[in-house]
């Protein structure tokens, strides 16, 4: 397996982080789920496939959100962070050593061509011995192979879904932790398509 990155940094005195990366992959024996077809109806297997690459960039950032408002003890407690990615990516089976496979190259299972994460956190109390911050998380994928198709049945495609979390993390005495979480709150469903 072969990996190159390129990334570039700034951090500002008053909280503010941007980093770009440019990245590529090459990847020997990639594993990879298939759907096989038996007798009795599909089964999910792995199969290690002959190779994978992908390629993209990476854009992050975070700003603490005093920034914009100087005055006000909320934003100065509030962070807002960002992570896009976007990438190609392709994977190649040899044909003779999978002959059921409907697609012998097609993108790596499991990669979206993009991904967006994002987070809005505030920081309640924050002392020696207590530490408490609510964060609300939100990220969001492009469509995406769940499984490969074989014996002429398509590949199983995993369909783009707008996941909201809310956490609540208290620590005390840098020991004991006290948490609170609610997933999926937009209450998304997940699709998959063949």
């Amino acid at each position: 397996n072969y990996n190159i990155d390129l990334k570039h940094e700034f951090i500002s005195k008053n909280n503010l982080y941007i980093s770009t990366t440019i990245f590529g992959k090459y990847i020997q024996d990639p594993i990879t789920r298939l759907l096989t077809g038996t007798s009795t109806g599909f089964l999910t297997e792995y199969e290690n496939f002959d190779s994978a690459t992908l390629f993209g960039i990476e854009f992050e950032s975070s700003i603490s959100l005093d920034n914009l408002f100087k005055d006000s003890k909320i934003a100065k407690n509030t962070t807002f962070g960002i992570n896009t990615i976007f990438m190609k990516s392709k994977e190649e089976a040899d044909k003779t050593k999978f002959p059921a496979l409907t697609n012998t190259s097609r993108s790596l299972q499991g990669a979206s061509d993009f991904i967006i994460n994002a987070d809005v956190a505030y920081q309640i109390a924050k002392s020696e011995k207590t530490e408490s911050a609510i964060n609300l998380i939100f990220n969001t994928f492009s469509e995406r192979i769940y499984q490969v198709g074989v014996q002429g049945a398509d590949d199983v495609k995993e369909q783009p879904i707008n996941m909201l979390d809310f956490t609540w993390r208290n620590t005390f005495n840098k020991k004991y932790q006290v948490n609170f979480s609610v997933k999926n709150i937009l209450d998304e469903n997940n699709t998959r398509l063949q």
